[in-house]
C-alpha cells in the first residue's frame, strides 16, 4: 500500500515541476484581464486570450473603467514559446505588459514590463 502512495505521490509531485510548454513550440500566448479588442490591426475571437506566432505584434486592449474607456496600444516583439499577460498594475499607465517566466508549472514570475505606447 504504501509503494503505491509513494507512486501517486511522486506522479503527483512530477507532473508540477515540469516546465511550462505552450500548446505549440512556436507560439506565444498572451493572457488578458481586461478585453483585447484588436491584434495587428484584426479583431480577435477570445478576447482574453490571444495565441498569436513570434515577432512583432500590434495589440489594443481596452481599459473598462466607470467614468470611462480607453483604448490602450501596446507594441510587442513576442519570444516563441512564451505567456504574456496585461493587467493593471496601479502605476503610471493603466495597464501594464509582463512576461511571464516559468521555473515550473508550481513557480513563476513576471519580467520585463512594458508600458502601452498610449492610452486615449
Amino acid at each position: 500500500m504504501r509503494f503505491w502512495l509513494l507512486a501517486l505521490l511522486s506522479m503527483v509531485i512530477s507532473g508540477c515541476i515540469t516546465p511550462y510548454e505552450s500548446d505549440s513550440p512556436d507560439s506565444v500566448e498572451l493572457l488578458s484581464n481586461y478585453p483585447i479588442l484588436r491584434l495587428d490591426g484584426n479583431p480577435v475571437q477570445d478576447p482574453y486570450r490571444v495565441l498569436m506566432s513570434a515577432g512583432e505584434h500590434e495589440i489594443e486592449i481596452q481599459f473598462k473603467t466607470y467614468s470611462n474607456e480607453p483604448i490602450c496600444r501596446f507594441v510587442l516583439d513576442a519570444i516563441d514559446n512564451t505567456r504574456y499577460e496585461v493587467t493593471d498594475s496601479g502605476d503610471e499607465f493603466p495597464l501594464t505588459l509582463y512576461r511571464w517566466v516559468y521555473v515550473n508549472k508550481l513557480w513563476s514570475r513576471r519580467t520585463a514590463p512594458l508600458n502601452p505606447l498610449s492610452c486615449n
